[in-house]
């Protein structure tokens, strides 16, 4: 059994299968520190501290709110438009510029989904959405 002391651990124990045990969610590359170790019978306790690592591998997200999820029938679609314009930027010496021909975007409402392909070096994008069903 471990016993921890952390700061970015989510409890999920709401939707667990076993809502009565203390279960939480550490991200990954979380590092801890044996603070101790206690033995009683055939029982192991470990207790653990989460550190600061001197070298982040992940940041957390940080969480704002609940966020709402509307459902829509299968045939609504969503479509999304981008305007996208090239940015003044400082030329580099040594770099060569790469030039911006454009970038395509879709939604998915079945898996939320959202993907941009195409190449986006120094660009601004502004996004506009239109309801559409098709058929």
């Amino acid at each position: 059994m471990f016993t921890l002391q952390c700061k970015s651990a989510r409890d999920i124990s709401q939707h667990s299968f076993y809502p009565a045990e203390d279960e939480v969610l550490l991200m990954a590359a979380t590092q801890f520190k044996v603070k101790g170790c206690l033995t009683q019978g055939n029982l192991y306790i470990i207790q653990l501290e989460e550190t600061i690592p001197p070298f982040p591998l992940l940041q957390p997200v940080p969480i704002i709110g609940s966020l709402s999820i509307h459902s829509n029938p299968p045939s609504d679609s969503t479509v999304a438009s981008f305007d996208i314009s090239k940015r003044k930027s400082k030329k580099h010496s040594n770099k060569s510029q790469i030039d911006t021909h454009g970038a395509a975007a879709n939604t998915s409402k079945k898996t939320g989904i959202n993907s941009i392909t195409g190449q986006m070096p120094d660009v601004k994008i502004s996004a506009s959405i239109n309801e559409a069903n098709l058929t």
